[in-house]
């Protein structure tokens, strides 16, 4: 059950990077999808009944997850404005699996043998073959690296919150709610000038964009709930492969290496949490 709940929310939030990367402003889609996102996340909060932070620690750390996740939103919003899809999505993801590992392995006790080495050869090789060939300044953009590591930090933050028996629809609603405002200050001023008349070029997508999103979040969380944070970051580290299928699909060229790349990273993720398991 939580294996189908990570690679459906590894499918949709694919889905609703490649909508927001089809835009003509991806960072103004991806504000407008968060805002309808963190509206849907409040309509979600009855079909998950139960006490929202039973005590201070599941608040605490869904606290924390918030603020990696405003880190996210902005460094994610950056990426798409200025990078390939295809590429930044595999570094964001390869990059997110290499620090959780790092982390777990030295502040978590995880143990580190010849099959983690392994794995780990193959995700930097999956980060290699991805980034071969592409010209520097897309390479060596800062913000997909920068997400990565955000993208760690909300990762190991609901984890913490959700161990100490967060309801896992009010803790993505709660750091989302935390985390958006990061996006208007990005956006600086006029954002709501240009937000709007972002929104009346493709209202029915921004909304449908915010549902995709929402429900991506809900089922990681659900699926995280049950197993554990290396498990769920593996699986829903598949969505680099479905990231390449769905930059292909808005006009994206993805050569061999990349292909390539983003199923080592994929394969790498697999055997580091295997290992750790």
């Amino acid at each position: 059950m939580a294996e189908f709940l990570l690679i459906a929310s590894a499918l949709l939030h694919a889905l609703w990077n490649a909508q927001a990367k089809r835009a003509s402003s991806p960072s103004l889609q991806v504000l407008g999808i968060l805002i309808f996102s963190a509206l849907f996340s409040l309509a979600f909060l009855p079909f998950f009944p139960g006490e929202s932070f039973p005590n201070k620690w599941a608040l605490i750390w869904a606290g924390a997850a918030g603020l990696f996740e405003a880190g996210y939103v902005i460094s994610l919003a950056a990426s798409l404005e200025r990078s390939p899809l295809g590429l930044s999505y595999t570094i964001m993801r390869g990059g997110a699996m290499l620090t959780v590992w790092f982390l777990s392995v030295l502040f978590f006790d995880e143990r580190f043998n010849y099959l983690t080495s392994i794995g780990v050869g193959v995700l930097f090789l999956g980060l290699f073959f991805t980034t071969y060939a592409k010209n520097w300044r897309e390479v060596f953009s800062i913000w997909p690296y920068l997400c990565a590591l955000f993208i760690a930090g909300y990762h190991i933050f609901y984890d913490l919150s959700l161990s100490r028996g967060s309801n896992p629809a009010s803790l993505f609603s709660f750091s989302l709610w935390i985390a958006l405002p990061a996006l208007f200050i990005y956006h600086g001023k006029n954002k709501f000038q240009r937000l709007k008349q972002h929104f009346h070029l493709s209202p029915i997508m921004m909304m449908l964009g915010g549902l995709v999103c929402t429900l991506s979040f809900i089922l990681f969380l659900m699926g995280l709930s049950i197993t554990g944070a290396g498990l769920a970051l593996s699986l829903r580290n598949s969505s680099v492969i479905f990231a390449q299928i769905f930059a292909l699909m808005i006009g994206e060229k993805i050569s061999w290496r990349q292909w390539f790349g983003a199923f080592l990273v994929a394969l790498g993720c697999v055997l580091v949490n295997y290992s750790v398991s």
